[in-house]
């Protein structure tokens, strides 16, 4: 994954999903870093990069080299290390390799698993042409699709309702493009038969089968075997996730939006029928979020949410528990329910392809409840469970060696000795975003990004690029001269939660700068709405801000350019929170030192440029207003979801 540029600059933002687990005298309690959920079977990445699976092994879809069921995870063969990402969704599993590669195991009667034959491998097997330019896999029930670092989407596998979109309806054992989406994409989800893709500009795109609407409101159609346009979703969103026969999305303005079939609540409290089909046929919200919602996830016929606050809330067909509420019984529930015992600590979610939800905690452990005949919860049995259990060796205690910080890394970091200069680390689920602030050899500012640096152990390491040619603030946005360019590479390592190294390759000049969290707020109370992320204006990828806020106080970063399309940054050090606004004074340096050379602190100057001001109307959208220079301003901003 070291090879990936995500679009906070550039292109793509993907969140990813995996699978893991030890046993107790059977291996080495560990942490996972990520889960994905396939029909009958989970997996875990583990901090070490390695992949555990446990649960339904018929197809060798636990990758162990056997076709036994496991009741607690078990290590895939040959993956103990260098993966980045995971995802599964039938009885096949894949994974991206810290190289970008892509390799696949489990069922592959269609040519899911993209190895060029329909054999089925109980070791993981590489997908052929698709190289080291891989972002993000969505994994479903009989093919399988690729994001690549420039933003287009291929796929490969079962294609007899165009669920690869490339308009042939022919099953493909190797990739293939599909049409119309050589760029531009940020996210894809696949569902059963369909195949949804989001787009930079916010919209949706889908392809596939629409037997239940869950493309388009048009029964002529039953299939689509090139991407079409969602009625209703054409801007504004920021993640999407797909099921059996329904597509959901999370929109700028916090909303969750569904559309397809609803055999049990999946459509929310609107156009549902409880045990009965009924369709909506254009995108409906779903209500009952008492708190902002940052991520969604869609399984065979329910629907999970993962709220701000670390909590998560699940609704939907309910029969096997998988909606985590033991209050509510076996009963669907078109609300979204408390999944209990998890109203906070959650970093991400896997709605498996069957009937079973899996949790990955803040604190490296995994948690499952659901459908479990074949033991896919981890907990060492095959009983059913509604309410979640932990899955056994994956505690997320503590392991020998260097710590593996137990909070997110997002924050302000930089060395005490060189002030004037920093980084802004942003850390969702097992990926972290880093965003450089520095200067070029005649002290002028520039800034460089880590936008793909997947979390291995106790640091994380990958491409370091600079970006040129971007659009000044105060004149409308043209993205098309802008230019990134790789200049190296850098890797952070932490000792704990506050301190670390960074050790980094520009233009062929290696160096090592020591990093600690930046303090710059005390308080005894949180508010309850942490904006700390990069936000950006979906619609100009190329700049944007890093928030950091402790407290009542908030230090925000602006990365964008100059008249002449050169790299410039601005800081707002000192931005008190009032309601749901902060405003501050903004502050540019110059003649700092370049980080290939000893630092000299007496060059450096401080200049106030003008005021900025943050409007935010909810966790994942706000208002960006602005004076520098003399020069006004105001854009829209959004949490970037990477």
């Amino acid at each position: 994954m070291s090879h990936l540029l995500k679009r906070f600059f550039y292109t793509l933002p993907l969140v990813f999903i995996g699978c893991l687990g030890s046993m107790p005298g059977h291996a080495a309690e560990s942490s996972a870093v990520a889960i994905a959920a396939g029909w009958r079977h989970t997996c875990a990445l583990t901090t070490a990069g390695g992949v555990k699976c446990w649960g339904d092994n018929s197809a060798g879809q636990l990758g162990d080299n056997t076709t036994t069921n496991r009741l607690t995870p078990v290590n895939v063969s040959g993956l103990g290390s260098g993966v980045a990402a995971i995802a599964a969704r039938y009885d096949h599993t894949c994974v991206i390799t810290t190289a970008g590669g892509v390799k696949c195991w489990g069922v592959n009667t269609y040519g899911q698993l993209g190895d060029n034959t329909t054999m089925n491998r109980l070791t993981p097997v590489d997908v052929s042409g698709l190289g080291n330019g891989v972002a993000a896999i969505a994994a479903s029930y009989d093919h399988t699709c690729a994001l690549t670092t420039v933003g287009g989407v291929k796929c490969w596998g079962k294609n007899d309702l165009g669920q690869l979109g490339d308009d042939s309806y022919m099953n493909r054992l190797t990739p293939v493009d599909v049409s119309g989406l050589a760029s531009g994409v940020a996210a894809i989800a696949a569902g059963g038969l369909h195949t949804c893709a989001l787009t930079t500009a916010g919209g949706v795109k889908c392809w596939g089968s629409n037997v239940f609407g869950e493309i388009i409101d048009n029964y002529g159609e039953l299939d689509y075997g090139t991407p079409e346009e969602v009625r209703g979703l054409s801007t504004g969103v920021m993640a999407i996730a797909a099921g059996s026969g329904f597509t959901c999305a999370l929109t700028r303005a916090g909303e969750i939006k569904c559309l397809g079939v609803a055999i049990g609540g999946e459509m929310g409290n609107v156009c549902n029928a409880v045990h009965m089909l009924s369709n909506c046929l254009t995108p409906v919200d779903v209500t009952g979020f008492a708190s902002s919602v940052s991520a969604i996830y869609a399984g065979y016929w329910h629907v999970c949410a993962l709220t701000t606050a670390g909590g998560v809330k699940c609704w939907g067909n309910n029969e096997y528990g998988q909606l985590g509420n033991s209050v509510h019984g076996q009963g669907s529930s078109s609300i979204p329910l408390d999944v209990l015992g998890l109203a906070s600590g959650v970093s991400a979610i896997a709605a498996g392809g069957g009937a079973h939800t899996c949790a990955l905690t803040t604190a490296g452990g995994v948690k499952c409840w659901g459908l479990n005949t074949s033991g896919q919860l981890g907990d060492g049995s095959a009983t059913k469970r509604s309410t979640p259990v932990d899955v056994i060796g994956l505690g997320g205690g503590v392991t020998p060696g260097p710590v593996v910080p137990a909070s997110p890394l997002t924050g302000l970091w930089w060395n005490q000795n060189e002030s004037g200069w920093g980084m802004s680390l942003t850390q969702r689920d097992s990926m972290a975003f880093l965003a450089w602030y520095t200067y070029d050899s005649i002290g002028k500012p520039t800034w460089f990004v880590i936008s793909s640096c997947p979390l291995v152990g106790s640091g994380c390491t990958g491409d370091l690029y600079s970006v040129v040619g971007g659009t000044p603030l105060g004149v409308p946005w043209n993205g098309s001269g802008k230019v990134v360019t790789k200049v190296g590479t850098g890797s952070v390592a932490f000792s704990d939660n506050n301190t670390g190294t960074l050790n980094y390759s520009v233009n062929g000049v290696n160096g090592t700068k020591q990093i600690t969290r930046q303090m710059f707020a005390t308080g005894s109370v949180q508010p309850s709405v942490n904006y700390s992320a990069l936000w950006w204006n979906q619609n100009e990828s190329g700049w944007g801000v890093a928030i950091t806020q402790q407290y009542g106080m908030i230090f925000a970063t602006m990365y964008t350019y100059d008249a002449s399309g050169n790299p410039v940054w601005y800081v707002a050090s000192s931005c008190p929170l009032s309601g749901n606004n902060c405003a501050g004074d903004l502050y540019q340096v110059t003649g700092g030192s370049a980080p290939t050379v000893t630092w000299n602190d007496a060059t450096k100057v401080v200049t106030k440029v003008g005021t900025v001001n943050f409007a935010f109307q909810n966790s994942s959208a706000g208002t960006l207003t602005y004076t520098i220079n003399g020069v006004s301003g105001s854009k829209l901003i959004s949490r970037q979801l990477f």
